[in-house]
């Protein structure tokens, strides 16, 4: 608890001299609502041709932040942004994916670096449904390693139905010792990190993609990405740490915009 105040501390601190800088987007969403959460608008729906595949998140007007599992095999995606229910289509708008950018050292499910972003045809307008959640960028980062309780997003296949849900479904999760996923004697990275539900089901197939996510300062932090977990989605999963991966997702950002730049 110590060190969280501390790491807390910190980030007002960086808050107050750097402003709205810390953050990928200065527009990401502001928590209006005190008494809980009511909107994700952030959350992407990620299909191809036949189909849902997995989950997301919106990070910029142009980008979609990704597992590599999820989509490197895939050539024609589309992004769904402004959903909630999956078979209700109003207020949703639907993006093309122009660009897929995996990180180079992924390994396949289960390995490292399971982490991708997702280039839109066009910029995004943001609304009160639509808009990106936060990175935290300047170092400011590390505040969120000391944060052990967090919330999970997604569509993933639910024990009732074996298939994908129509509502976006959350859970409450906590981090857990590296030693708690390591599956076949797979050793986390330092770009991972462990963690299970405080109670009722673990993320599943179809969540894959999805944010892990806190509240800092009213503001919603994206601190992983659902990577893998046990085959029947009952133990502790292992997810992507953000916060390991803001230099590769801001580089690619803006080395994407720098070559529109160009060409235009």
């Amino acid at each position: 608890m110590k060190c969280l105040l501390l790491s807390l501390a910190l980030f007002e601190l960086l808050f107050w001299h750097t402003g709205s800088a810390l953050f990928l987007d200065d527009n990401c969403e502001r928590i209006q609502n005190q008494g809980g959460r009511t909107t994700t608008p952030w959350m992407a729906a990620i299909n191809c041709e036949h189909g849902f595949l997995c989950g997301g998140t919106l990070i910029t007007k142009n980008f979609v932040l990704t597992s590599a599992e999820c989509i490197s095999d895939k050539i024609r995606l589309f992004v769904q942004l402004g959903v909630r229910n999956r078979s209700h289509v109003n207020g949703v708008m639907n993006f093309n994916v122009i660009r897929s950018i995996v990180h180079r050292d992924y390994i396949e499910q289960p390995g490292p670096n399971d982490i991708a972003l997702l280039k839109l045809h066009t910029e995004v307008t943001y609304t009160d449904r639509i808009r990106p959640i936060c990175i935290l960028m300047n170092g400011a980062a590390s505040v969120l390693k000391d944060i052990n309780t967090f919330s999970a997003f997604g569509w993933g296949t639910t024990s009732m139905s074996g298939r994908p849900s129509q509502m976006l479904k959350t859970i409450q999760m906590r981090r857990r010792p590296s030693r708690k996923c390591q599956y076949d004697g797979i050793q986390l990275t330092n770009g991972q990190f462990c963690a299970d539900s405080a109670m009722g089901p673990e993320p599943c197939t179809g969540d894959s993609g999805g944010p892990v996510v806190a509240n800092v300062r009213n503001r919603t932090v994206q601190m992983g990405i659902i990577s893998y977990g046990s085959i029947d989605c009952d133990a502790p999963g292992v997810y992507t740490d953000v916060a390991s991966y803001t230099n590769w997702i801001a580089s690619n950002v803006q080395q994407v915009k720098k070559n529109i730049t160009m060409k235009s």
